[in-house]
């Protein structure tokens, strides 16, 4: 068990259900700093846990178009 999950850090906590499908089940595909990428076990969903707040996604995306 990794050093985040064991100390029940919530940086990289397995996600809640599938956004698309609702089912529990699912698999770590990458660790960020932030965030974590998940696959949904049943319908294959790829997807971002936690979620970003709406002021996280204006930050990112300010960046990324100032700083290309």
């Amino acid at each position: 068990m990794s050093a985040a999950r064991a100390s029940g850090s919530s940086l990289h906590r397995m996600p809640g259900p599938c956004p698309i499908c609702h089912a529990a089940p699912a698999r770590l595909r990458y660790r960020l700093p932030r965030f974590s990428i998940f696959d949904c076990t049943a319908c294959g969903q790829t997807f971002l846990g936690p979620l970003p707040t709406p002021e996280e996604i204006a930050r990112l995306f300010q960046s990324l178009y100032t700083t290309g």
